[in-house]
Formats: structure tokens, sequence, C-alpha cells
């Protein structure tokens, strides 16, 4: 059974709830080319058919967090990485505003960042085949 994605944050408590909703909406509107896909029940983002970042939810201890993939080239002081070798966190506070100062920075510096790399290749032989069995 699939879920709709708003399904997934409406029955959370507040302040999470409208934190959470708040942040699709802006990760979504922020630049043409974002997109957003569920995977393991989590919303991860592309941009330009390129990995981005994902929202984290944990219930146990209500702690929100964006995770970017290319968090290792990114220079924020809002960014931790706690151990990790790629990847950044950046914590968000659900009790308090949004800083949207710092999630503008680090979209337009993450986007930059994949504006640059090389594009990708489409090989239409890399597709995995299935040999019959016999």
């Amino acid at each position: 059974m699939l879920i709709h994605p708003d399904n997934k944050f409406i029955g959370l408590p507040e302040p999470e709830q409208s934190c959470l909703l708040y942040l699709r909406q802006f990760i979504s509107e922020f630049k043409p080319g974002i997109s957003e896909h569920w995977h393991f029940n989590t919303p991860f983002y592309y941009y330009k058919e390129r990995w981005m970042c994902y929202i984290s939810y944990e219930k146990r201890h209500r702690t929100i967090y964006l995770a970017f993939v290319h968090g290792y080239k990114l220079k924020h002081k809002k960014l931790l990485s706690e151990g990790r070798k790629k990847m950044k966190v950046f914590y968000l506070d659900a009790a308090k505003d949004v800083d949207v100062q710092s999630l503008k920075q680090i979209f337009t510096e993450v986007t930059k960042y994949i504006d640059g790399l090389p594009k990708k290749k489409k090989d239409p032989e890399s597709k995995l085949t299935r040999t019959p069995l016999k």
C-alpha cells in the first residue's frame, strides 16, 4: 500500500509537522530541476537527476535534519559531518523558526556544485538484464 507523501507528515505532532511540510515546499520550489522521490519511506531530493539531499525525522528524539550527499564539498558552518566521510547534515529545531538564510546559502552552494559536475552519460547497455532460468 502506497502512502501519499503529505500523509507521512500530517500525522506527526506539531511543531515537527509544520517544519517538515515547510522544508518539502522550500526544497521543491528552490530552483527548477529539483525533484522529490520517495525511497525507504523518506523524501529524497534530486537536482538535474543527481541525488542532492534527503529529509530525516527521528521520532524517538523528535529530531529533524537534512543530509546532503555532496556535503564533503560544502563549506557552510552549520553543516556537520559527525564522522561521515561524504554526507553532512543540517539540524533543524522545529520549535524555533527555520534558518531560511542558511538554507538558501547551502542550497545555492550544493546546486552550484552539481551544476559543475560533468553531465551524466546515458548508456543504454548499462541496464541489468536477466538471464532466463533453465
